[in-house]
This record gives C-alpha cells, structure tokens and sequence, in this order.
C-alpha cells in the first residue's frame, strides 16, 4: 500500500534436523524499560540486520543463559 511502511519485530531461520543452529533477529530488544542492560542490546545487530543464536537443547541453553528466573505460584 502506498504510504505505508513497518518491520517485522522478530525472526528466526530453523533448521529442524540441528536446533541449536537457528539464529533469530528481534528489535531492537525487548526488555521495556529504559534503564533494564537489555533494552537496546539487539538494536545494532537489528540495524545491520544481523541475526544471533537462539538456543534451543537444554545443554545449549545452560551454556549461553546470562541468568535464571525461577516462577513459583503462591499457596491459594
């Protein structure tokens, strides 16, 4: 349509027989909050669309997490 324009807030290329090899794009983070260290982190290698890993086995995951956040429901 003319006049109109937008981009894609995220990507990711899959390949199902080695998980571990997807890579993804999102932009330009997505922590919400101006003063959170991941709120622009992803905004030059979404600028230069680039792509990072996405890690998807357990093992991967261990090796690439910078943090863990554990969610436990409250007794009723």
């Amino acid at each position: 349509m003319p006049g109109c324009f937008g981009s894609r807030a995220s990507g990711a290329v899959l390949d199902v027989g080695n998980w571990d090899e997807a890579r993804a794009t999102m932009g330009p983070g997505r922590a919400g909050s101006p003063g959170d260290p991941h709120f622009r982190d992803l905004y030059l290698v979404w600028l230069a669309n680039e792509s990072f890993p996405l890690a998807f086995s357990a093992e991967q995951v261990a090796r690439v997490a910078e943090s863990h956040i554990r969610l436990q429901p409250t007794a009723p």
